[in-house]
């Protein structure tokens, strides 16, 4: 479940992480064929969601803020973007429509919910993306700092190694990855700080 001290960062920053995309999408990007149909499980204030739009995609943006919800639907009227729908809404809650999308994202978005929700979430999105369409997921790994420390944590969900991987058994493997990156500070913490991660970039076959 997403803190809800986000909103208040939402409120504060609009430009929370930065404008830039991931760069997990950049690199999945040149799989895409142009007009594909992309959802964003947890799009913050829409930065990725707003580049794929811009680059010739559908998108459904997904998260549970209502600040960043609101945040997103203001820059879609500014810039006067079609084919974009930003819904405020928990994506335990939200339905995702079977073969309708050829992308599925979930930026750091795993790690906010207990294990089990996120283990059904990534079968959910497995089921529901359409053959040959692409899944793009990066949590916290076991690896993160904030593992060790005692509860109660803001994260509920680390990844075992490998665990990602297995998880995905069957589908073609795009992009895999396990590491522990230095983030330069974002907005809530703006000092560098670690982060143990899994990456994954995965085809339905």
């Amino acid at each position: 479940m997403v803190d809800m001290n986000y909103n208040q960062l939402y409120q504060q920053n609009k430009k929370t992480w930065s404008e830039q995309p991931n760069q997990l999408l950049k690199l999945a990007r040149q799989d895409f064929v142009p007009g594909s149909y992309f959802l964003d499980l947890g799009c913050g204030q829409g930065k990725d969601a707003l580049f794929v739009v811009k680059n010739g995609f559908k998108v459904t943006a997904v998260d549970l803020s209502e600040v960043a919800i609101k945040q997103l639907q203001a820059t879609i009227i500014e810039q006067n973007l079609k084919n974009i729908e930003a819904i405020q809404s928990d994506v335990k809650n939200f339905v995702i429509e079977k073969d309708v999308y050829d992308i599925i994202q979930g930026n750091h978005l795993l790690q906010f919910l207990p294990k089990p929700v996120a283990i059904e979430l990534i079968k959910d999105v497995q089921q529901k993306v359409k053959l040959n369409g692409f899944i793009i997921l990066a949590s916290f790994t076991i690896d993160d700092p904030s593992f060790k420390l005692p509860q109660p944590k803001k994260i509920s969900t680390y990844f075992e190694p490998q665990e990602m991987l297995r998880l995905f058994d069957g589908f073609k493997i795009i992009h895999y990855i396990e590491r522990v990156i230095l983030d330069q500070g974002h907005g809530g913490v703006l000092s560098p700080h670690q982060h143990g991660v899994v990456e994954i970039i995965a085809q339905k076959r």
